[in-house]
C-alpha cells in the first residue's frame, strides 16, 4: 500500500471559511447594517411601548452592540466580530454578558487559526468567570487550541485536566475525541485508541463517533491487525450512511480485507465503493487492488483485463506503474514473452519517474534473452547501467551483460564488467559470482 495514500482523516470542529472583510468602507457598511437592523427592531417595540427610562435606553445601546457583534460571529465574519467584540468589553466592562463576549471573541481568533491569542482568552474566561456557563467549553475549546498549536503535551494536560473537572458534561465525549488526537500525535497509538472507543460508547450517533471509529481502524491497520481494522471501518459505513467518511471507510474496508487475505470479500466491497463514487481520491488504489486480489485468486484473465483498465488513458490516476508491472508479469508468467517486454519497457517509457523502472528493465531484458534477442536485451541491461547505477538492478545488469559478453567469447568486455561489479558494487549478490 503506497504511503502517500494513507492520509489520516481528522475532524476538526468549527472550521468556516473566512470572507475577505478588510476593506474599510466594506466594513462599516456591514456595521451599520447589523446596527441598523437593532434599531429598526428597537423602533418597532418602542411604538407600542414607548415609556422607557435613561437607563433603559442605555441598556439598549449596550445590547444592540453586543447583538451585532454576535450576529457577525454567526455570520461568519469573524475578523468583524473581533473589532465589535473588543469595543463591547471595553465600553461595558460590566456587563452581565462579558462572560460570553470573551468566550465569543476567544472563538474568532480561534477560528481565525490565531491558536494562542485564542488559548488566552480562553483561559480568561476559564479563570476568571468560575460558576458560568462558558467555563467548560473554554476549558474545552482550550484544549483544542492547544492541539492546532501543536502543543501537544500542554494539549493533553488541558484536556486529561476537563476530564477530570467536569466528568459529568455533555461535552465530555469531545474531550475524549481531542484527547485520542492529541495522543496519536504523540505517538501513544493504544492509550489513542481507548480514547476513540470512549467517544463511540458515550455518543455512538453523533457524527464525531464516525471519525473516531475511523481513527480506530486505521490505527487498528497500522499496527497490521486487520480483522479488527476492517470491523471499526465496517462500522462507519453501516451506521453512518449519510456521512462524507462513509465510502473513505468502505475502500479502506477493502484495502484491510486484501492484506487479511480475503481477496474475494476484498474485490467485492472494493467494487461497490468505485461503483458508488468513481471519482473518489482512493478509486485508482481500489482499481489495483482488486487486480492483485484477482491474480491471488486465480483469476488472471479478469485481472489482465483490470490492469488494462487502469492503463486506459480516458481513466489515468495513480498506480499506473504498478499497473504495467503487474501487466507484465502476468503476460510473463502466461509465456507471452513479446507483449510482457513490451509492457515493461512501456512502465519505464512511459513513467519514467517511478522507482519501479530498474526492476522493469531488468524483466525485459530478461523477455529478450529468454527470445534470444540479445541486443535489446542487452540495450536494457546498459539502461540501467547508465542510468539506474544506484538501484539494487545494478550490479545484476552489469552481471548479465559480462555473461552476455563471456558467451560470445568478448573475454575483455566480460572481464571488465565483472571488474566494475567488484569496484562498484563490491557487497551485491553477484560480487562473489563476478
Amino acid at each position: 500500500m503506497q504511503e502517500s495514500t494513507r492520509k489520516k482523516i481528522r475532524y476538526h470542529l468549527g472550521k468556516h471559511k473566512l470572507m475577505n472583510t478588510t476593506s474599510y468602507l466594506f466594513r462599516q457598511k456591514i456595521i451599520r447594517s447589523y446596527l441598523t437592523n437593532f434599531q429598526l427592531l428597537f423602533l418597532i417595540v418602542t411604538l407600542f411601548f414607548p415609556v422607557f427610562s435613561s437607563a433603559q435606553l442605555s441598556s439598549n445601546d449596550e445590547v444592540s452592540q453586543f447583538i451585532a457583534a454576535k450576529g457577525m460571529f454567526n455570520d461568519g465574519l469573524y475578523d468583524l466580530a473581533e473589532t465589535e467584540l473588543k469595543q463591547f468589553i471595553d465600553t461595558y466592562p460590566r456587563s452581565p454578558r462579558i462572560p460570553e463576549a470573551r468566550f465569543l471573541l476567544a472563538e474568532t481568533y480561534f477560528l481565525q487559526n490565531n491558536y494562542r491569542r485564542a488559548i488566552s482568552e480562553y483561559s480568561r474566561v476559564y479563570s476568571h468567570y468560575s460558576g458560568m456557563e462558558y467555563r467548560d467549553r473554554a476549558a474545552l475549546r482550550m484544549g483544542e487550541a492547544y492541539f492546532h498549536d501543536r502543543q501537544y503535551e500542554r494539549a493533553e494536560y488541558q484536556l486529561q485536566e476537563f476530564l477530570e473537572d467536569f466528568s459529568e458534561n455533555e461535552l465530555v465525549f469531545e474531550a475524549h475525541y481531542w484527547l485520542a488526537e492529541t495522543l496519536y500525535k504523540l505517538e501513544r497509538s493504544d492509550a489513542a485508541l481507548q480514547h476513540y472507543s470512549k467517544v463511540y460508547s458515550l455518543n455512538p450517533k453523533n457524527t464525531l463517533a464516525a471519525y473516531a471509529l475511523y481513527s480506530v481502524g486505521w490505527i487498528q491497520e497500522e499496527q497490521e491487525k486487520w480483522e479488527n481494522a476492517a470491523r471499526a471501518y465496517q462500522k462507519v459505513t453501516k451506521e453512518f450512511p449519510g456521512n462524507p467518511l462513509r465510502l473513505t471507510a468502505q475502500f479502506r474496508e477493502g484495502f484491510v480485507l486484501s492484506s487479511e487475505g480475503e481477496f474475494e470479500r476484498s474485490i467485492s466491497t472494493l467494487s461497490d465503493a468505485v461503483k458508488r463514487s468513481p471519482d473518489h481520491e482512493l478509486v485508482s488504489q481500489a482499481r489495483l487492488t482488486i487486480a492483485e486480489a484477482l491474480v491471488r485468486t486465480g483469476k488472471r484473465d479478469q485481472a489482465i483485463t483490470a490492469y488494462r483498465t487502469m492503463l486506459d488513458p480516458s481513466i489515468g490516476g495513480k498506480f499506473v506503474d504498478a499497473a504495467y508491472y503487474g501487466l507484465g508479469w502476468l503476460y510473463y508468467d502466461a509465456d507471452r514473452l513479446v507483449e510482457a517486454a513490451s509492457t515493461f519497457e512501456a512502465l519505464a517509457n512511459n513513467v519514467p519517474s517511478s522507482p519501479l523502472v530498474p526492476a522493469a528493465l531488468y524483466q525485459a531484458a530478461r523477455c529478450y534473452e529468454e527470445r534470444e534477442e540479445q541486443d535489446k536485451a542487452k540495450r536494457m541491461y546498459s539502461r540501467i547501467s547508465d542510468d539506474y547505477s544506484n538501484s539494487e538492478e545494478a550490479p545484476m545488469a552489469i552481471y548479465q551483460l559480462a555473461m552476455i559478453e563471456f558467451d560470445n567469447e568478448r573475454y575483455k568486455e566480460a572481464r571488465e564488467d565483472f571488474r566494475k561489479i567488484l569496484a562498484h558494487y563490491p557487497d551485491s549478490q553477484v560480487a562473489g559470482e563476478a
